[in-house]
């Protein structure tokens, strides 16, 4: 089971399930690509349900902006109002039942 355990997309973002809720942030090929990240752009708003592989929002840093996707199904609950200070958890999204 990957509750507990974090782990990286194919696509770059890093996860951390803990139990309903997926925590996905930026990994290192990410934060590589972008620099310091200094803002962060919705696509989907908290209360929108997601499927897995949708952009969630747009990630922009210093030296350039990547989409971040959804690792699951599941219902936007949390974005990251400050990325600048606190860049490690940038969206969190509430796993849907299987």
């Amino acid at each position: 089971m990957l509750n507990g355990r974090e782990y990286l997309t194919s696509t770059g973002e890093r996860v951390l399930i803990s139990g309903d809720v997926a925590h996905v942030g930026a990994g290192d090929a990410i934060q590589d690509y972008t620099g310091k990240l200094l803002s962060l752009h919705e696509l989907k708003p908290v209360g929108e349900f997601v499927r897995r592989g949708d952009a969630v929002i747009v990630a922009e840093g210093e030296d350039g902006a990547v989409e971040l996707y959804a690792p699951c199904d599941g219902t936007v609950v949390w974005i990251n109002g400050a990325p600048e200070s606190a860049p490690c958890w940038l969206v969190k999204l509430r796993i849907a039942p299987a």
